[in-house]
């Protein structure tokens, strides 16, 4: 079996921790880390994940008894992988990862064998007592086999060699060079650091729990905010689509109104007015024609109601037709002779006049000197109907020019009087900073309102906790010590306060058994009292101090009288020396007597005199333990007093304090929970004031208003949304103003072009016009009307002309006609 990866669930100090052991193939793994780290704790979480956690944990420190949890990865010899949990029940402790699913109770036996608990906590389960005080063993035995006992049980090798380089290791760290502190004290002050930033980093599970609903919160409003944003920038675009349609729609609707003013109106070619001066000319000669023609008409219809026809006339109709042409030739000759010659002398009589109209010479034989050509006839009329078109056009486009500037100047001065703030950008960058983070004035509020609710909280559980009366701020910092710490002084207390009391046990049962002895001792000597050896000795020691001073005083004379008179105030009987000598040999004589008569009662006195002298010394031991015990109470005591000293604290006992560190750890998790709630607050309040103001300086850059500085956030986004809004209008007026500008400004150049080319279109049209009309005798400035006017004249005096020679052939011809006809 090969553990792969241990979970350390609810276990000791550990939540949701986790060692991965994944390496490859067999070797060694060091699992290292400073005291009270929890090395231990996951050395017994192995053996309790395997074979159960045990009855009488003491890993429920952090969570409570019932939910302690482990979990793991083990792999069997065939590198199959078996995942489980192991849960703190009598049955069925171990489930699937996901609880499930149980597992039997001998689900793991395929793995660990014939392995027992025992087995396995004395082959692979060696914890620090362990390792000391197999070390302890082999110090005190000093030979080989406690080593090999130890080193077989503990599964080391090499042992002595360890304790070398434990020895010289333990040298480095606790016998540093001068100058310099040693590894454990640099040890010490990181792993002080640690502790503090663990500290800080720690939360209950309550706050976990809180802080994980506040996120998914959080992630389903930012869900709904970001299909709030989607919906608002689908809007967005479509207003910007809008938006860039407006100018178009402006343009369009202007359009349509000037299409409409023109109603059904034909759109004109080019050539219009050309062919237009032509048609009208062809329709005043087909007038002129069909005038004639109708006249004609009307007199056929009148000479062919006057005819009578006989039937002899009718049989020589050839003759009569071939009579009536030349008849009627000549007859027709003969009533047009006097007209013609009329006419002839009228119109010789017109030709004059209007020879003299033009200011020609008034001659009809020099008529053909007037006679246009029909070329030129015809470029005079095609000049002539162009000149009302090519004299008007450089003033229709000169208009349209002057127009065109008008409009260019009033949308330039509009462009011009139209500013756009350079720091819009600025402000919109800034509006969009301010609402990506949400309402943060909200957020505010809403972190106010937990804060003054966490320490309301706080503080009601502070007035609970006894033993301190220091402020709420200090609570969390507090360099408590370790649970496991006050678990071991409330094994102490708990060992000492045993000890105590069976030491009191055993005094007060000694002391009875004295008490006893007491009684058997009065009794005895009640019914017959026995000297003991203890007062013969006495008086025999009496008796022979008295001998000695006799024998000083009478052989030596050395014997003093304050001795003598010491020696005889010990007897009160007695009046001198030799008084007090004498009774002090009566009495030891007569104790001896009693003593031999009574040996049997002496024996039993003595006996229990001895009896009662071991019961004394017994007490009088059991007295120096109970008062080294109550020494080592008070020391421990101290030792007690001293941990909590740094934190000004009178402690209680151990049960006391393991309840109040409980207790500390909750208005600690509290006061951390209302740390970070307020260093949240802070983060917000230092957004909105850093949005605010550079929001208001903005908005005082943009607009030149003056920004109350007591104005929320809100009311600042506000009224950078409506500034926005409002440059944003005239943005569009002006890229508006400016699309019609450059299209003023392309319309202005091409109505420039075409002024100019009309402007050569007329000199050019004015020369051709001018060597045209030149031949009939009109300057440049000739109107049209006057030229054809002039050709209309020309042509009336030659077709007069003509008639006057055709009048003047027809009277010749008409005798002979007439004499044929008689004929």
């Amino acid at each position: 079996m090969r553990i792969q990866r241990l979970d350390l669930i609810a276990f000791g100090p550990f939540t949701d921790e986790s060692l991965e052991f994944s390496q490859q193939g067999p070797g060694l793994q060091i699992v290292y880390g400073p005291n009270e780290a929890g090395k231990s704790s996951s050395l017994r979480a192995i053996t309790d994940l395997l074979f159960g956690i045990h009855a009488r944990s003491k890993e429920d420190f952090v969570h409570p008894y019932a939910k302690l949890k482990l979990g793991a990865r083990i792999l069997d010899s065939k590198g199959k992988p078996f995942d489980f949990v192991r849960l703190k029940k009598n049955k069925n402790s171990l489930q699937s990862p996901d609880e499930s699913e149980s597992y039997p109770d001998d689900a793991l036996d395929r793995f660990l064998g014939n392995v027992n608990r025992d087995l396995f906590v004395s082959m692979f389960g060696i914890d620090h007592e362990r390792l000391r005080a197999g070390g302890e063993e082999i110090v005190q035995g000093k030979g080989d086999i406690g080593e090999l006992l130890f080193s077989a049980g503990a599964g080391l090798t090499n042992l002595r060699t360890l304790q070398g380089e434990l020895v010289e290791q333990s040298d480095r760290l606790l016998k540093p060079p001068p100058g310099r502190s040693g590894e454990i004290a640099e040890q010490i002050k990181t792993y002080g650091v640690y502790r503090a930033e663990l500290r800080d980093l720690q939360v209950s599970v309550d706050t976990w729990k809180s802080l994980t609903a506040a996120r998914d919160a959080c992630e389903t409003r930012k869900a709904n905010l970001d299909e709030a944003i989607k919906k608002v920038r689908t809007q967005q675009n479509r207003l910007q689509r809008l938006g860039d349609a407006i100018p178009l729609i402006g343009r369009w609707r202007a359009l349509s109104d000037e299409l409409k003013y023109l109603g059904d109106a034909p759109i004109l070619t080019g050539d219009f007015a050309e062919r237009s001066q032509k048609r009208l000319q062809d329709l005043r000669v087909d007038e002129q024609r069909h005038s004639a023609a109708s006249q004609k008409l009307k007199e056929l219809k009148a000479e062919l109601a006057g005819l009578s026809v006989t039937e002899e006339l009718l049989c020589r109709a050839d003759e009569i037709k071939q009579l009536v042409e030349s008849l009627g030739a000549h007859r027709k000759a003969l009533r047009d002779q006097p007209r013609l010659i009329q006419t002839v002398e009228f119109n010789e009589h017109e030709i004059i006049e209007i020879l003299k109209k033009l200011g020609r010479e008034p001659d009809v034989s020099k008529l053909d000197q007037l006679r246009v050509p029909k070329m030129q006839q015809e470029r005079i009329q095609k000049l002539g109907n162009q000149q009302e078109f090519i004299l008007s056009q450089p003033k229709v486009h000169q208009k349209e020019c002057e127009r065109l500037r008008r409009e260019h100047a009033r949308v330039e001065k509009k462009i011009a009087e139209t500013t756009v703030p350079p720091e819009l950008d600025r402000l919109r960058h800034a509006v969009r900073d301010a609402m990506s983070k949400g309402d943060l004035e909200e957020q505010l509020e809403a972190l106010l309102d937990e804060i003054a609710e966490l320490e309301q909280q706080a503080a009601t559980c502070l007035t609970q906790l006894p033993f301190w009366d220091g402020p709420l701020s200090e609570i969390a910092r507090m360099e408590v010590p370790f649970p496991a710490t006050v678990d071991q002084y409330q094994d102490r207390f708990k060992d000492q306060e045993s000890a105590i009391r069976q030491l009191e046990k055993e005094i007060a049962k000694t002391e009875r058994e004295y008490e006893q002895l007491e009684i058997d001792l009065q009794s005895l000597e009640a019914t017959h009292r026995i000297p003991t050896l203890e007062e013969l000795e006495q008086t025999r020691s009496l008796r022979e101090a008295g001998f000695e001073l006799i024998i000083q005083a009478w052989r030596e004379g050395k014997a003093t009288e304050e001795e003598i008179e010491a020696y005889i105030k010990q007897r009160e009987s007695a009046e001198d020396l030799e008084t007090a000598y004498r009774s002090y040999v009566d009495e030891a004589d007569q104790i001896a007597d009693q003593l031999r008569a009574g040996a049997e009662q002496v024996a039993n006195k003595q006996k229990l005199i001895a009896e009662r002298m071991r019961s004394e010394r017994q007490l009088a031991s059991l007295h120096d333990q109970l008062e080294k015990a109550r020494e080592v109470r008070r020391d421990c005591e101290e030792e007690w007093n001293l941990v909590w000293e740094p934190l000004n604290i009178a402690p209680g006992t151990p049960a006391e304090m393991k309840e109040w560190l409980r207790a500390r750890q909750e208005i600690a998790a509290l006061v951390g929970h209302l740390e970070a709630k307020q260093r949240d607050a802070d983060r917000v309040q230092n957004q909105i004031d850093t949005h605010r103001e550079k929001l208001a300086n903005l908005l005082t850059e943009i607009d030149s208003q003056s920004i109350s500085r007591a104005a929320t956030l809100e009311e600042l986004i506000s009224a950078a949304n409506d500034s926005l809004d409002e440059n944003e209008r005239r943005i569009s007026q002006l890229a508006q103003w400016r699309e019609e500008l450059g299209k003023l400004e392309t319309g202005l150049e091409e109505a420039e072009s075409e002024l100019a080319q009309a402007e050569q279109d007329r000199d050019e049209w004015l020369a051709n016009w001018s060597k045209a009309v030149k031949v009939i005798g009109l300057g440049g400035d000739a109107q049209a009307d006057e030229a054809n006017s002039l050709l209309s004249d020309l042509s009336s005096i030659f077709e007069k002309y003509q008639e006057d020679k055709k009048g003047d052939s027809m009277a010749l011809v008409c005798t002979p006609t007439l004499a044929k006809v008689h004929m």
